[in-house]
């Protein structure tokens, strides 16, 4: 899938309409879809309880909805790049002689980790185990390869001097990139600072029997009762005990609408700087 044009010779003043087409969906693709897809499936499963669209959760919903288009925008970009390229390409160059290489290696993945998601949800015990793991590294590598893919993407020769020579769209890819990574990073320390809250409510509470999960999801169900359902927690405690016991789950609701705040800022943030490399692209 290389950027090149099909004479073999780099255009410095235009941008063929094909390879803007190719290099702007697989932009959307990695850059938004493939980052909210992962950063659903790996820190909500547990969030939007008790909501269900026909019966899948919104984790799942949302996940599914990431990934499509995810997949829809590859096959669309492949079919765009090997049509303008009319077949695979034959460029020498290093680094760029990597570019379609990887290219379809990130393409195969792409394909096989929906079929590996079926499984995933058809099986059941040890295979679907198995199956977790093939789903989640497959995912992994195909958004590892993107990155450099983009890099080198962004220098291949039919973009011409006029966008090779720029470090603006190397610049705003790497502010995505570290962007996902801090959010990545933060969410999984909130995702412990619950945890470790959670652990601190068994072993304070084990003898009251106090169902922690069932209160968080009663909170995460109805945040405006959540005063009076933690109000109620422990009638048989001291009232010092049940004040921490009330704290502990306020601040784990706290901790679990930071997590939305934080994935709404990326939604938002990677949006508008994919939107603005795509815009800018689109106008060369």
């Amino acid at each position: 899938m290389s950027l090149i044009e099909p004479n073999g010779k780099s255009n410095s003043y235009s941008i063929p309409q094909d390879v803007k087409t190719h290099a702007c969906l697989m932009l959307f693709a990695w850059g938004f879809c493939s980052t909210n897809g992962f950063i659903v499936s790996r820190h909500f499963k547990l969030g939007w309880p008790g909501q269900t669209m026909r019966n899948w959760t919104y984790w799942f919903n949302f996940h599914l909805l990431f990934q499509s288009f995810l997949l829809a925008f590859v096959v669309l970009s492949l079919f765009v790049i090997v049509a303008f390229v009319t077949g695979y390409s034959k460029i020498t160059a290093a680094p760029f002689y990597v570019h379609p290489a990887l290219g379809f290696t990130i393409v195969s993945l792409t394909f096989l980790n929906p079929l590996f998601a079926w499984f995933l949800i058809t099986s059941t015990g040890p295979r679907r185990s198995v199956f977790r793991n093939f789903h989640l590294c497959t995912g992994l590598l195909a958004q590892m390869f993107s990155v450099p893919q983009m890099f080198i993407g962004f220098n291949m020769p039919s973009l011409g001097n006029k966008l090779c020579k720029t470090s603006l769209f190397p610049g705003l890819y790497l502010a995505s990139v570290i962007l996902y990574v801090i959010v990545e990073v933060v969410l999984e320390v909130l995702g412990y600072m619950i945890l470790f809250k959670k652990k601190e409510l068994k072993s304070r509470f084990q003898n009251d029997e106090l169902d922690v999960d069932a209160v968080i999801l009663d909170m995460a169900k109805e945040p405006r009762e959540k005063r009076k359902i933690a109000a109620a927690l422990l009638p048989n405690r001291g009232y010092e005990e049940r004040q921490i016991a009330q704290q502990l789950f306020k601040k784990i609701h706290l901790l679990r609408i930071l997590k939305y705040f934080i994935f709404s800022a990326h939604l938002l943030g990677s949006f508008t700087l994919i939107f603005v490399m795509v815009t800018m692209l689109a106008h060369m």
